[in-house]
């Protein structure tokens, strides 16, 4: 019996005391044989009211309940700033609808800042963060947005919390997203620079599950950005270039992630000694004992 079903079951109790008392003080019943009689006529009552209860609960909790055998597939977008991972990310939603949860490893830096400078006018902050995040601004103390979040990140977070922080915060949060939306199995990561922020991923969900999708566009580099392509990472890795139109674009992202997400990539030699605790669980996950 869960608690939710002790707690009901006690509710009721406590309301058929009540309830009796009060219809037996009514009537001024005193006889103890007219109360008896009150207690065999409501106590089947109680009990199928209970019953009719537990079954729902019962119902409720089994269509919420995550299926721990479903397996969720985790893409990571990795490229330099403008170079279309946030459009990569919502071609990907919009084909794959509600089953789909578009994440960001840096939605943490951008609520911290954001309430730092929580006196900016939504459309200012609308424009320094999607528009022009190299600006110089007076309202940032002459620094532009993509050097306070590398600052907050580089200095003080990762070296207060660890270098995987962020990748921590993201699965914590994930787990919390998949326990209360069942229905999704596939997350896209939009700012992926970092191997170490992956790991906590790729370590809980496992190696097979994890695609790395390398983003290229001509005249867009790393410079004055932290992160860098990544490779040689364990995981399954494709690379795919955005110099054409946005349907160009794509086409050629949604079917270079389909054989992933029909299990019909294999991951590198790499993953045997970089993830080499993830390939044991993936074993015991086909083989348990």
């Amino acid at each position: 019996m869960t608690l939710f079903q002790i707690f009901n079951l006690t509710i009721f109790i406590l309301l058929y005391i009540a309830i009796g008392y009060l219809i037996c003080n009514s009537f001024n019943w005193r006889v103890t044989g007219l109360q008896t009689v009150y207690l065999i006529l409501t106590w089947p009552l109680l009990v199928i009211v209970f019953i009719c209860l537990s079954i729902f609960n019962w119902i409720t909790t089994s269509f919420n309940k995550p299926n721990k055998n479903k397996k969720v597939k985790i893409v990571w977008l990795n490229g330099p700033p403008q170079c279309g991972k946030d459009t990569a990310a919502r071609i990907i939603q919009n084909k794959f609808k509600s089953r789909c949860y578009h994440s960001k490893l840096a939605a943490p830096i951008e609520n911290s800042i954001r309430n730092l400078f929580k006196y900016l006018p939504d459309k200012t902050w609308k424009i320094l963060r999607e528009e022009n995040k190299d600006l110089i601004s007076s309202e940032l103390f002459n620094k532009s947005l993509r050097e306070i979040f590398i600052s907050f990140s580089e200095d003080w977070a990762k070296t207060v919390f660890g270098k995987g922080v962020f990748g921590e915060l993201a699965l914590r949060n994930l787990i919390n997203i998949l326990e209360q939306s069942p229905n999704i199995d596939l997350i896209v990561f939009s700012d992926s620079g970092f191997i170490q922020e992956i790991e906590p991923i790729v370590k809980k969900f496992g190696v097979s599950n994890n695609l790395l999708v390398r983003i290229h566009r001509d005249g867009y580099t790393f410079n004055n950005d932290s992160r860098s392509y990544l490779s040689n990472t364990g995981i399954n890795e494709i690379d795919i270039y955005n110099n054409g139109s946005l349907e160009d674009f794509s086409n050629s992202l949604i079917d270079a992630i389909k054989p992933f997400l029909s299990d019909g990539l294999q991951n590198t030699p790499t993953s045997r000694s970089r993830w080499g605790m993830d390939r044991r669980l993936d074993d015991e996950d086909r083989h348990p004992h």
